[in-house]
């Protein structure tokens, strides 16, 4: 997700702190810190790309400090963030529990196949519900697998790494 901003000008500003907040339930943390022009009558442009976002709802703001370390705090904005009816998404693939795999809609009841690296085959329990599928590896041994989904055959396996119990 590409965030940017644009200031008119600057005066005494040393950085911006961008903060996030997801779904509303926790507490603002920083996203990053991104040095200012610091005195400038010129337009400025600014651009930060967030790539650590999850949940349903995510909220950004930006604090700018100046170098006195005063710091405004600006408005926020909130995105939505839904899971796009083509995308096929799979998380977390290091686990010792479960991998969730959301599906395209066109995609609600897949079968999937679970093959070790020396390409023997493991059974797999997959919980089904509506645009997405729960896989249960906490039954296999320690190890590195790949997860094929059967319908879609030109898609390069995932890899999943089962890690110890905590």
């Amino acid at each position: 997700m590409n965030i940017n901003w644009t200031t008119s000008e600057e005066s005494n500003v040393d950085h911006f702190v961008l903060q996030r907040q997801i779904d509303a339930e926790q507490d603002w943390t920083n996203a990053a810190i991104i040095s200012a022009g610091r005195t400038s009558d010129a337009t400025k442009q600014y651009a930060y790309t967030e790539r650590n976002v999850t949940g349903k709802r995510a909220s950004f703001r930006l604090v700018s400090v100046d170098r006195d370390n005063v710091k405004t705090i600006h408005p926020s904005t909130s995105i939505s963030m839904s899971c796009q009816p083509n995308v096929l998404r799979i998380f977390p693939t290091a686990t010792y529990g479960s991998v969730q795999v959301n599906l395209p809609h066109s995609l609600s009841e897949q079968k999937f196949s679970l093959h070790d690296m020396s390409g023997r085959k493991h059974p797999v329990r997959v919980t089904h519900s509506t645009g997405a599928a729960t896989i249960d590896v906490s039954s296999l041994p320690l190890g590195t697998y790949l997860l094929s989904i059967a319908s879609m055959p030109g898609n390069a396996p995932v890899k999943v790494v089962k890690l110890p119990a905590h």
